[in-house]
């Protein structure tokens, strides 16, 4: 077993720690000015490597200083890295596959929690066998922004919480059963998930967003994936390209627009929009158009000022829009075989 850990408190510090083998701990601590990095990497005839990577950066109020920055890699089997940044901070996290040793990414963990304003995380997962993997960023603060990806990736999860205004977060995932998580809270925040190859299976990507003016975007290619969208405030808009998925997203509050694009088969998304000024509009830059068979939309507008044009190409196609307010309009156009389309509007 190997330890080494790190206490620095000067101004302007500079720590590494570099590992090989198993049971390794590597930490450091630091206040003011700083710039840290770990790297733990496993033997190549290691079976069990739990190796822990832990960092803490504080800028002391005294010390009047911003600019730390933190990176930890990993290479092997059950790691756990945490980071800990108080202050304008910059992180990143690496656990996954060096090229010679791409078996050894199984079952590793990083979390990073970041608070102050102007913060950066990153974390990514990647590898040819990235299992059972996690990915935590906590970030509270103005300005923040988050990215994390997990390439090639089974049964791993991705988690973002940002609480604070200007936030932006970026997550990618490929491979099976892997699930992305995004929350913000804040004004002017934005979300954008992307189930990138067109060999993923069974992914979710889930968004909630509470506020005002956010965004969200959504991109999947792949089989059965879905993903789930709520915003709750006033300016929100929403964007889903799906391929063969299921889908819903909900908004509540002023000002929301939503598109949503499906190709494939057996694709259904579900909508619901609560407030004044809403609109999931169709046919102008591909919006809630379905291609294909088996296809199923379902639409809800509670409000004023309502709009629904939406598209159905393909056989055995279902669609039902429910509008009660005032102003509304909707448009359903489908094309095919076995196709039943339902309206109900308010106003009566």
């Amino acid at each position: 077993m190997l330890l080494a850990g790190g206490y620095l408190f000067a101004q302007n510090s500079v720590s590494t720690i570099v590992e090989t083998g198993d049971y390794n701990v590597g930490q450091v601590t630091q206040a003011g000015t700083h710039t840290s990095s770990i790297l733990q990497k496993s033997n190549s005839t290691s079976i069990v490597d739990l190796n822990l990577a832990t960092v803490t950066q504080t800028n002391i109020p005294v010390y009047n200083t911003t600019g730390n920055s933190s990176k930890i890699e990993q290479h092997g089997n059950s790691h756990i890295s945490t980071v800990i940044q108080i202050g304008d901070n910059s992180l990143e996290a690496f656990i996954g596959s060096d090229g010679a040793n791409v078996s050894e990414n199984v079952d590793n963990e990083t979390y990073a929690k970041q608070n102050g304003e102007g913060n950066a995380g990153k974390q990514y997962i990647r590898g040819g066998s990235a299992n059972q993997s996690t990915l935590t960023l906590n970030q509270g603060g103005k300005n923040n922004n988050s990215v994390q990806t997990a390439s090639w990736a089974v049964l791993s999860a991705g988690n973002v919480t940002q609480g604070g205004n200007n936030n932006d977060s970026w997550q990618q995932v490929d491979g099976t059963n892997n699930d992305a998580y995004t929350t913000q809270l804040g004004l002017n925040n934005y979300s954008f998930q992307w189930i990138e190859n067109g060999g993923s299976e069974d992914n979710v990507s889930t968004a909630l967003q509470a506020g005002n003016f956010n965004r969200s975007q959504v991109l999947t290619k792949g089989d059965n994936n879905s993903f789930n969208l709520s915003q709750i405030g006033n300016g929100n808009a929403s964007v889903g390209i799906t391929g063969n998925i299921y889908s819903n997203a909900e908004q509540i509050g002023d000002g929301n627009a939503s598109l949503l694009t499906q190709t494939g088969d057996n694709n259904q998304f579900w909508t619901e929009q609560k407030g004044n000024d809403n609109n999931i509009k169709g046919t102008t830059f591909v919006g809630a158009l379905q291609l294909g068979n088996l296809n199923q939309a379902i639409f809800s507008q509670n409000g004023d000022e309502n709009t629904i044009i939406s598209n159905q190409i393909g056989h055995n196609n279902f669609e039902k829009v429910v509008q009660s307010g005032e102003g509304q309009n909707s448009i359903t156009r489908q094309t095919g075989d076995a196709n039943v389309g339902n309206i109900s509007q308010g106003n009566h």
